[in-house]
């Protein structure tokens, strides 16, 4: 997979992530600060149809593909599991904590 080295959010921009369920898939609705949530709208909107890599020390923890544009409010689906979905919100969370 090839990924930019553009960084469009640092885990600074989160304000927090949570685990849902929606219909029959689990997911992650995250809140990112305004400022950060303008860049993240315009490279979605720039970007659907294409992955967007989550990188966190290093490792791709998830490279969901861009549905539609997002701002402040996302949310990610395509986890494997509960499990895979709640590790990645420990991981924001941390992160922001």
């Amino acid at each position: 997979m090839f990924v930019d080295s553009a960084i469009c959010l640092t885990e600074d921009d989160f304000v927090n992530a949570t685990l849902t369920r929606r219909a029959d898939q689990f997911g992650l609705d995250m809140t990112i600060k305004r400022k950060p949530a303008k860049r993240l709208k315009k490279l979605t909107a720039e970007n659907i149809g294409e992955s967007l890599a989550i990188i966190i020390d290093g490792v791709i923890i998830s490279a969901p593909v861009i549905r539609s544009e997002s701002g402040a409010k996302v949310f990610l689906t395509g986890f494997r599991d509960r499990q895979q979905s709640q590790r990645l919100a420990d991981l924001v969370n941390k992160l922001v904590d």
